[in-house]
């Protein structure tokens, strides 16, 4: 009862985190009992972190027999815990009595699609929960079909993660529909899936009739040419969109041609991550074509991939016609910090361009700029600059 006696005597502790910590079934009830008996004193703690340890289901109804009544705790992860369907209907069983829960990370799990069945059910008449990641469970397209299905008439969950858990065709079909009639979902992450070309169509369908989900990610689905166009028809049309994340795809210089087009004529997406596609000069020019009258981030920074040779040529002529707008300089010292991370072979000439570009704007910031010849010197100013912005 150590951690009941130091929780009672704080009246100031916010977040507990336990991550990491081995605690099995046994080590959860102790848990349970202790927050229990310390939380009936302390009200101050809102997040409960219990991530990455093996408290599998019969540990978790400790937890939720505690958390059903608990109003103080906010958010709760549970990521990689070994919990199975069968948990999966105790977790509903909390979503169900409790009103109080907004953030729920369920993460690395075994849930699968009928542990999935219950989540989605328990949703329907949950209130609060506005955060919910259910990535790499497991859940295929019939956990992708009760959740779609659920969110048709939930109005509260904003943000949903689904990274990883094989949902294809079907499940992105489910989901689509949820997008045409949902109008509380702004974040929604597919990403590490197999929704191919058919799916990123039925996502964009879905787009067509939505005006409030702000970030998609469909990065790494097996998209082609077909399915970028799909999504390329959309973006004239959706005007709430600001994230779209397609990298990690076989996109072509013509499905970048395509995107290019609709960018010029999209005013609401502000950052178009691309990164590790296959695409390459042609696509390049064509994105700095469409960037000329727009204030659009693009992320081409793959690493590594079959484009990187393009970009040591190209990224100098990216960055001119980028920084030729207006920049807030937080996004400056990102970008510059992201090349200089990653392509410091050529890192020296792109800043040395960009940094006199904005000379007068960071000189009235405060900042002194130092004649750029050595790469040390661009290291110093990003330094500088960390500083200053207290990054």
């Amino acid at each position: 009862m150590v951690l009941a006696k130091a929780l009672k005597e704080n009246a100031s502790l916010t977040s507990l985190h336990l991550s990491g910590n081995s605690i099995g079934t046994d080590e959860a009830k102790i848990v349970a009992d202790s927050l229990k008996v310390s939380l009936e004193v302390n009200t101050t703690l809102t997040t409960l972190d219990l991530s990455d340890n093996r408290i599998g289901d019969d540990g978790i109804i400790e937890l939720i027999n505690f958390l059903k009544f608990n109003k103080s705790i906010k958010t709760v992860n549970l990521s990689n815990n070994k919990i199975s369907a069968r948990g999966g209907k105790y977790i509903a069983e909390l979503l169900k009595e409790n009103h109080f829960l907004t953030t729920l990370f369920l993460d690395h799990n075994h849930i699968r699609h009928f542990g999935t069945a219950d989540i989605a059910s328990a949703l329907l008449t949950n209130s609060s929960l506005t955060t919910f990641h259910l990535s790499d469970n497991y859940i295929e397209d019939a956990g992708a079909c009760y959740l779609g299905n659920s969110l048709m008439f939930n109005k509260f969950l904003t943000t949903l993660d689904l990274k990883g858990n094989r949902i294809g065709v079907e499940g992105a079909r489910y989901l689509a529909d949820t997008l045409k009639n949902n109008r509380s979902l702004t974040t929604l992450s597919l990403s590490r899936n197999k929704i191919e070309n058919d799916g990123a169509r039925k996502i964009s369908n879905g787009l067509l009739k939505n005006n409030t989900l702000t970030t998609l990610d469909l990065a790494d689905n097996f998209i082609r040419s077909d399915g970028v166009r799909g999504l390329a028809g959309v973006l004239p049309f959706n005007h709430s969109l600001a994230t779209l994340d397609i990298g990690c795809n076989d996109i072509d210089d013509c499905a970048v041609d395509l995107l290019a087009t609709a960018l010029k004529e999209n005013a609401s997406l502000s950052s178009l991550i691309i990164s590790d596609c296959t695409f390459g000069t042609s696509g390049i020019h064509a994105l700095n074509f469409a960037l000329k009258n727009n204030h659009f981030l693009v992320d081409l920074d793959s690493g590594v991939g079959q484009h990187e040779k393009y970009l040591d040529n190209n990224q100098l002529e990216l960055a001119r016609i980028y920084f030729g707008t207006q920049i807030q300089l937080t996004d400056l010292y990102r970008l510059l910090k992201c090349h200089t991370c990653r392509y410091r072979r050529t890192s020296t000439s792109l800043l040395y361009h960009i940094l006199h570009k904005k000379q007068n704007e960071l000189k009235l910031a405060g900042y002194d700029l130092p004649p750029l010849g050595k790469e040390n010197d661009v290291d110093l100013i990003l330094q500088k600059m960390s500083n200053k912005l207290k990054l």
